[in-house]
């Protein structure tokens, strides 16, 4: 990535004006206090061993009224959620499933996991509270971190993706440290792979958790997960192309 960034520098004549540097965003070494206009984490920060830590250095580097945009996945992702349903339906195999949200056994049918007026109304409905670091957690997944951890602490693949995905999580934790005008913007687009099968060799390494996870599982469950997932996406559209929607939020704030 700092090679692509570095060599498009060039290519468009203002190599004098950007530097590329691989550093740790707990810790920013490379960049001075008060130096940056806008600080932007795209699918970055919401991964941190310490969030808190990253929004600490954000606000240090950025000057006052300095511009902050951090993305993170919203808490219903169809593009993200099938395996995590398959996986769901391999741990309650024995069992007869009729939980929304997660494949049903008898047709492998892929059921609803939220609309998308549903997306837009909660976020609007945050855009419109004064909500802060106490905010409860309305959307079900992922709350604001209260404690400081050191960046040498881990957290599981599985805890950092879920950490975030809830519209209020993140904006809450920035109006802990004091950000302003914090609001949320939701996006989404439409994932596209040419046959199940390639979406299962994109998807099963997109993200941390489901690396984590598949790792954990033993050679035959694994195997069975991928038949599942290829086998629901094919009831649904037959030999491609497969098209689900991928939901985020971007958060933005201002540094006073």
């Amino acid at each position: 990535m700092i090679d692509v960034l570095t060599q498009k520098a060039l290519d468009r004549g203002c190599a004098d004006r950007i530097v590329a540097a691989v550093d740790n965003g707990e810790l920013l070494q490379t960049v001075e206090s008060s130096s940056c206009d806008v600080y932007v984490s795209n699918f970055g920060l919401v991964f941190f061993n310490s969030p808190e830590d990253g929004l600490k250095q954000a606000k240090r580097v950025l000057r006052s009224g300095g511009r902050l945009a951090i993305s993170t996945w919203s808490e219903h992702t169809p593009a993200f959620d099938i395996i995590t349903n398959v996986l769901k339906q391999l741990k309650e195999r024995n069992t007869p499933v009729g939980v929304e949200g997660v494949l049903d056994t008898k047709d492998h049918t892929i059921q609803d996991c939220g609309s998308g007026s549903d997306f837009s109304k909660r976020t609007e409905h945050l855009n419109t509270v004064n909500s802060d670091a106490s905010a409860p957690d309305r959307a079900g997944e992922g709350t604001p971190i209260a404690n400081n951890r050191s960046s040498q602490s881990q957290s599981s693949p599985n805890q950092a993706f879920r950490r975030f995905r809830n519209a209020y999580a993140l904006p809450a934790l920035m109006k802990k440290y004091e950000f302003e005008e914090v609001r949320v913007h939701p996006i989404s687009h439409q994932l596209l792979k040419p046959t199940p099968d390639a979406y299962w060799t994109r998807m099963s390494t997109a993200s941390p958790g489901t690396i984590h996870t598949l790792g954990e599982l033993s050679s035959s469950d694994r195997e069975w997960v991928k038949k599942t997932t290829i086998q629901c996406l094919t009831d649904q559209f037959g030999a491609g192309p497969v098209s689900l929607e991928a939901k985020a939020y971007i958060v933005l704030a201002n540094k006073t």
